[in-house]
């Protein structure tokens, strides 16, 4: 029990923030794919997505305390998103992240956005993405 504290707190500060964004009036999109949009978020999506989350876990588990870290990020990361998914249908993203210009791709492949949306989940997501490589790195 001990070990689901720290990423459900995690999960509960960014509920936080989102909803004071959201009291605050300020821009946000709503997001209802996944991974930039870019695929659907149905149920099985979302669910492949936890289950390849609970597999990295196992993989993990017993390293050093860069990859706890990571870990309690990654749990934390997805479940602030699985709560706005579950309460909203669709993630809150307040982040806009320009990027360079990218060149066109032939049709009939999408253009590449000009800028994406984040969240203080996302954002997590990648910092336990991180820290997981890393420790990879200093374990030799």
């Amino acid at each position: 029990m001990r070990r689901l504290l720290p990423p459900l707190c995690l999960a509960g500060a960014l509920q936080l923030l989102s909803a004071a964004i959201g009291a605050l009036g300020l821009p946000v999109t709503w997001n209802d794919g996944v991974a930039l949009s870019a695929f659907g978020a149905s149920p099985a999506v979302v669910a492949l997505g936890l289950v390849g989350l609970a597999a990295v876990t196992f993989l993990f588990r017993r390293r050093d305390r860069l990859a706890a870290t990571g870990l309690t990020l990654l749990w934390g990361g997805a479940a602030s998103n699985v709560v706005d998914r579950l309460v909203h249908g669709a993630v809150m993203d307040y982040i806009p992240l320009p990027l360079p210009p990218l060149p066109s791709l032939p049709p009939p492949l999408p253009s590449p956005p000009a800028v994406i949306h984040l969240n203080g989940a996302d954002l997590a997501l990648l910092a336990g993405a991180l820290c997981l490589l890393l420790s990879t790195r200093r374990k030799g």
